[in-house]
């Protein structure tokens, strides 16, 4: 006699309902993966086919870690890149100082024509620098017109937000010649200093 035939009828019924439910319970279902544990496999699953088509199925699992470390090295060198860049670019802001006299700031170049540095340093050979004082002097010449409110923490794009739609681009103009010569590597030309102080002019913040 099995175990089944010695219960009643009205007992195996509600044994096996029992059973039923606890198979149905969570702690006995299988746990379905998260979207993020899906993605992980899939990109695994690609990875491993990658790396079997280049260097074969049996030497894959082997340089599965070497693969992912470089990649780990790769974007954080990419990374720490990014940001040297960016706090570059912000130690290498214009300076401009307001004088002790009164609000209006003025460059940091000699002469009484805020724009003498710049032509100086240009006809120097220095384009750089001369960049560098025009963009101060530009600067200059519109917080005395009232277009823009200087101020040490502001960048070039907060300058351009204060201006009018009529100088906004040609100061973007101005900014797109000096940005890759002032921040970045980019060696400057006599005509692209030529192209800057045009700008300048038509902002009515350069010489006559």
């Amino acid at each position: 006699m099995t175990f089944a035939q010695e219960l009643e009828p009205g007992e195996f019924s509600e044994l096996r309902a029992r059973l039923g439910q606890l198979a149905e319970s969570a702690e006995y279902r299988p746990e379905q993966p998260t979207l993020i544990e899906r993605l992980r496999e899939q990109l695994l699953e690609w990875v491993m086919g990658l790396l079997s088509s280049l260097f074969g199925s049996a030497a894959a699992e082997s340089i599965l870690p070497w693969f992912v470390f470089g990649c780990l090295t790769f974007a954080i060198a990419v990374v720490a890149w990014h940001f040297l860049r960016r706090m570059a670019r912000r130690s290498a802001q214009p300076a401009l100082r307001r004088n002790s006299g009164g609000d209006r700031p003025t460059a940091e170049q000699p002469g009484s024509d805020p724009f003498a540095g710049a032509l100086e340093a240009a006809q120097a050979g220095d384009l750089r620098l001369a960049g560098l004082r025009l963009y101060q002097a530009t600067v200059t010449g519109l917080d005395a017109r009232g277009s823009v409110e200087f101020s040490k923490r502001k960048t070039p794009g907060d300058y351009r937000r204060e201006l009018k739609a009529t100088e906004r681009e040609t100061f973007s103009k101005l900014m797109q010649g000096l940005d890759p010569v002032l921040w970045g590597n980019l060696s400057p030309t006599a005509d692209a200093f030529g192209e800057w102080l045009r700008s300048a002019r038509e902002l009515g913040a350069g010489p006559g």
